[in-house]
């Protein structure tokens, strides 16, 4: 959770939840223009995109709390994502509900989103294009949040099933353990691919040329929320030394992902 980066815009959300932007997304948003200088139209939908799924994500995970009189305190989105900050922790119970609706929220989108794009292509070519693109965000945005690695919401949930299974202090390192795992696996995976390819997916070479570019451009909240992958090494030295269920181990981290791990 970027709990340090200040908020360069504060404004009223739902439930009077406030939301704050912290100033890594303008510099984020600056990336993704770098990127495509020949379509600056194209990547501002992009971005604005990419900001509304994140914003969303959260926005679920709110709700998930409110309804079961969990207080927020706030909503935060910044250039790695996004975090629901809670007035007070919630039981485990009601957590699996908080953290499962993030990536509820972007899977019903994407659902949603691609139902409606061949009614959507009869009326605006353009239009359904950009529509398509939001819908595959929120696609990588729920798969790469759904990794049962921390901070991202699958490993949450993944300690949580844990937590039904067995005692606190033996779930918090099964969670921990395949946390670094994953993150042994995944830095040189990111590194293989980055380097042979310039982007975050294998298969992007073959895919036909207009289907390609809307993946690369989908991919890179991949890259941005990979970033907190190398977090999942804290995690597990952190929950090795904890007690049972205390912070830091049962803090609230929403990663983008969080893609969140759109996160």
């Amino acid at each position: 959770m970027n709990g340090r980066e200040p908020a360069i815009l504060r404004f009223p959300g739902p439930w009077g939840i406030p939301i704050e932007v912290g100033g890594s997304l303008v510099m984020l948003g600056v990336l993704i223009l770098a990127l495509n200088p020949g379509e600056p139209i194209w990547a501002a939908g992009f971005l604005a995109a990419l900001v509304l799924s994140i914003l969303l994500h959260e926005i679920g995970h709110a709700w998930g709390a409110i309804v079961q009189g969990v207080p927020v305190r706030r909503i935060f989105i910044y250039g790695g994502g996004g975090f629901c900050e809670q007035a007070r922790s919630a039981t485990a119970r009601q957590d699996e509900l908080i953290v499962a609706m993030g990536p509820i929220v972007n899977l019903t989108i994407w659902a949603a989103g691609s139902l409606a794009v061949p009614y959507v292509a009869a009326i605006d070519v353009g239009l359904a294009r950009i529509l398509s693109l939001a819908a595959t965000l929120n696609l990588f945005l729920a798969l790469f949040n759904l990794l049962p690695l921390m901070p991202l919401d699958g490993g949450r949930l993944f300690h949580l099933l844990m937590l039904r299974l067995m005692q606190p202090r033996a779930a918090l390192r099964v969670g921990g353990a395949v946390g670094l795992l994953g993150a042994v696996l995944w830095l040189p995976l990111m590194v293989v691919v980055f380097l042979a390819t310039g982007f975050i997916l294998l298969v992007l070479s073959r895919y036909p040329d207009a289907l390609a570019d809307d993946a690369r451009r989908a991919g890179l909240i991949l890259s941005a929320r990979a970033i907190a992958m190398g977090r999942a090494l804290d995690y597990f030295i952190a929950c090795s030394t904890a007690p049972n269920g205390e912070t830091p181990c049962s803090r609230k981290m929403s990663a983008v992902p969080t893609v969140s791990p759109a996160s």
